[in-house]
């Protein structure tokens, strides 16, 4: 029987893959040796022999499922469509055409990623101060909006229409942050 922290560290493991894979899964299953005429986005048989249990061709005849299955990536998750056996994401159809044990397609998809039980980025994220001071820094850069400018064309397309001489903001960045309803304080006391 798995203790509660190895199933904690391989949930942990599996999210951190899925996350890390989020949006590359068509790159992902092709290095894996998935054929690419399944990840062509067209109407065919469905790959998932062992899962999906569709009748491929009947004696004497005619293919019965030619076009089930249908690989979109549509979520960024490897996603697929198949009319018999449903939907699935990238580890599912992986796992389903290369017949490989889940642990076994977990190292492969960790090597294609380069990161292979590394620890989670979100260990080394940048701290609260330092995210601040890089807000503050962005603020100080920035440049007012001029009547005619690339953002004042972008807030009349939206509606929003500057009179010449106004300013969205007058003063610092703390003023400005006040005047959209934020209290500055707020989040240094959590």
């Amino acid at each position: 029987m798995i203790d509660e922290q190895q199933q904690e560290a391989r949930e942990r493991r599996l999210q951190d893959i899925k996350s890390r894979a989020h949006g590359h899964w068509t790159s992902i299953l092709r290095a894996l040796g998935i054929d690419e005429q399944i990840l062509n986005g067209k109407n065919q048989p469905c790959p998932l022999f062992s899962e999906c249990g569709a009748p491929r061709r009947p004696a004497g005849g005619k293919m019965t499922n030619v076009d089930r299955f249908q690989y979109t990536d549509k979520f960024g998750e490897g996603n697929y469509h198949c009319r018999h056996c449903g939907t699935g994401g990238g580890l599912k159809l992986a796992q389903g055409v290369l017949g490989i044990p889940f642990p076994e397609l977990l190292d492969r998809i960790e090597r294609q990623l380069g990161c292979g039980n590394l620890p989670s980025m979100m260990a080394s994220s940048p701290s609260p101060e330092r995210m601040k001071r890089l807000c503050q820094r962005i603020w100080q850069e920035a440049k007012p909006i001029v009547l005619g400018d690339e953002v004042d064309r972008y807030l009349r397309n939206r509606g929003i229409v500057l009179e010449k001489g106004e300013l969205l903001f007058e003063g610092p960045a703390e003023d400005a942050v006040k005047k959209l309803g934020y209290d500055l304080d707020e989040d240094e006391d959590e």
